[in-house]
């Protein structure tokens, strides 16, 4: 579930307000749908893990599919499976609510210290940790000419260093399937 926050605080940045008057607020496009494909790099103290996949936004509801996970939000019900495991687990939920956007955004401004540059053609904001409250010491996200992201870095309390980098990014609607939990998996309702 980490990495579904950590795509939101990517993405969200684009399709939500933006918190403090930065030069980049003025520059982000308003978006409503997003999808890319990704390679997500985690270096822990004994492995490098690299992970690729796909990420759909539309709205409430998203899709993060990878060759660990399948995560899949309509906007009513999120369903969630690992490879590996017998059954998804399901839980009615509002997909905004699970992702956080409104909290994330008020985390950001009570927890971060938001700072941006730009180098080499790309504008690049980075959050510092200021409080104890949160799970990412710190962070930093690339946007291009177009001032979409495509490219992150996160560490983590567990001194985990994450990167993902998106490819392949578009904001034309997803197709209403993608929105669609189509695993021939048990699921398991979680909320009963």
């Amino acid at each position: 579930m980490k990495i579904i926050i950590i795509c939101t605080l990517v993405f969200g940045i684009c399709l939500t307000l933006w918190p403090q008057n930065l030069k980049i607020e003025e520059k982000l496009p308003r978006l409503d749908n997003l999808q890319c494909d990704f390679i997500k790099t985690t270096i822990t103290d004994i492995d490098t893990l690299i992970h690729k996949g796909k990420l759909y936004i539309s709205g409430n509801r998203f899709r993060f599919e990878s060759d660990e996970e399948l995560i899949v939000s309509d906007g009513k019900f999120i369903t969630i499976f690992r490879e590996g495991e017998e059954a998804a687990q399901r839980t009615l939920s509002n997909a905004q609510t699970v992702l956080g956007l409104d909290s994330l955004w008020h985390s950001l401004r009570k927890n971060y210290e938001l700072t941006e540059e730009e180098t080499n053609g790309s504008l690049i904001l980075s959050g510092k940790m200021k409080s104890g409250e949160v799970n990412i010491k710190r962070f930093k996200i690339w946007f291009g000419d177009d001032y979409l992201p495509y490219k992150a870095t996160w560490r983590e309390f567990s001194n985990y260093e994450h990167e993902i980098q998106l490819f392949n990014i578009s904001t034309d609607t997803p197709e209403e399937e993608v929105f669609i939990f189509n695993k021939d998996v048990k699921i398991m309702d979680v909320n009963k």
